[in-house]
């Protein structure tokens, strides 16, 4: 669900409207597109996911998740949950996406696993690990990341993020910082550089290369539902990529 490993954007903004077992359960939808500056080519994307809590403070996220972009054509199936010991200070997880990947003449499987925990030292700090094992065709390797969260005052957080491949081929690298400000609605912005594979950020690049991204996103509550419009431009040396995400977060009648 998330845009780009190190921002982690939709699941970290949407994630939160139905995190607990005193909520629902949930339908997260979402829809993207694309534009490719100076390029006769574009994409789209969507995804579906449900959200079920399964315990106090734990959710199970089911789903799948459809892009394309020009010749490139992928399909993958989403799983993963979230726990949050009650009382605890401290919280860990984990996901499993694995689906086939058409780009161009070139078939195989994209497998990517990752778990992270999060722990709160003092009430305004925290730290996240995230370790990251990804498979796409001849790329593979582990990306770890760590984070530091602070959050001043309940409205607001600011979380620093560096990630860094520690095996295989991936050749990837990314520092990434974001604040988020949560009032009536919740105003998100973040950007993140580094270095990337192609397959890593499902951008139609033919080389590696340094990368710059820039993401700016809106979740706003109307009704039942939580509306979350994100807008980022993702920057090579070669490509300048405009991505516009739509999500929906729609709670489903609550039968307990």
């Amino acid at each position: 669900m998330s845009l780009y490993p190190w921002t982690g954007v939709l699941l970290a903004s949407v994630g939160a409207a139905a995190r607990g077992a005193d909520r629902p359960d949930a339908i997260v939808a979402s829809i993207q597109r694309s534009w490719i500056e100076n390029a006769a080519v574009d994409g789209s994307a969507a995804s579906l996911d449900w959200v079920h809590p399964i315990a106090r403070g734990s959710i199970s996220i089911l789903g799948a998740s459809w892009k394309q972009v020009g010749a490139y054509h992928r399909l993958l199936a989403d799983i993963g949950g979230e726990a949050h010991p009650a009382d605890a200070r401290y919280s860990f997880g984990g996901d499993l996406d694995v689906g086939p990947v058409e780009d161009g003449g070139n078939n195989y499987y994209h497998l990517q696993t990752s778990e992270h925990v999060s722990h709160d030292v003092t009430a305004g700090h925290s730290v996240v690990a995230e370790h990251r094992y990804i498979s796409a065709g001849a790329l593979h390797g582990q990306l770890l990341s760590a984070a530091w969260r602070y959050a001043p005052r309940p409205t607001l957080t600011f979380e620093l993020k560096q990630a860094l491949t520690v095996s295989g081929n991936l050749g990837s690298r990314a520092t990434s910082a974001r604040l988020d400000y949560l009032g009536a609605a919740q105003m998100f912005t973040g950007a993140a550089v580094g270095r990337a594979a192609p397959q890593l950020v499902d951008a139609p690049i033919a080389v590696r290369g340094d990368f710059s991204q820039y993401y700016v996103g809106l979740a706003l509550p109307i009704g039942s539902t939580t509306f979350t419009v994100v807008v980022d431009r993702y920057v090579t040396d070669s490509s300048r990529q405009w991505n516009t995400t739509l999500v929906a977060s729609v709670p489903l009648p609550d039968r307990r």
